[in-house]
């Protein structure tokens, strides 16, 4: 049987996910409270989209947690390695922005063959 599975994230800052859910491939959509499997709906802050899949988010007053069907997940990946790459990204887009407030700019982003990325920022006087 189908069930829905809510997945703690370490996510917490809902513009820098959104910007890592559309850099992976989804659009997000505020605007629908709900995800659906053949027998349910999961009430989610908001879903991400791609031709894929369908995820839902939801607040839980410390950080969002990731929702979906286990089932329904696609064949050639597992929820733990996209989890590993979402947050990998989330990283990234934080240290980049926090970065850009400071008054520095990324030069440079190099993924490296194990799935490190390497990132170069400098900051001119």
């Amino acid at each position: 049987m189908s069930h829905f599975s809510k997945i703690k994230t370490s996510i917490y800052n809902l513009k820098t996910l959104k910007k890592t859910l559309e850099d992976l491939g989804f659009l997000c959509d505020f605007n629908q409270n709900c995800i659906r499997n053949s027998n349910f709906c999961e009430s989610v802050n908001f879903v991400a989209i791609n031709s894929h899949q369908t995820l839902g988010f939801y607040w839980n007053g410390l950080e969002y947690d990731l929702v979906a069907d286990a089932e329904l997940w696609p064949a050639n990946t597992s929820i733990n390695s996209f989890l590993e790459k979402l947050k990998q990204h989330y990283a990234i887009n934080t240290i980049v922005d926090k970065s850009t407030n400071d008054g520095f700019s990324l030069v440079r982003a190099q993924s490296d063959i194990d799935g490190s990325v390497k990132l170069l920022i400098q900051k001119w006087n």
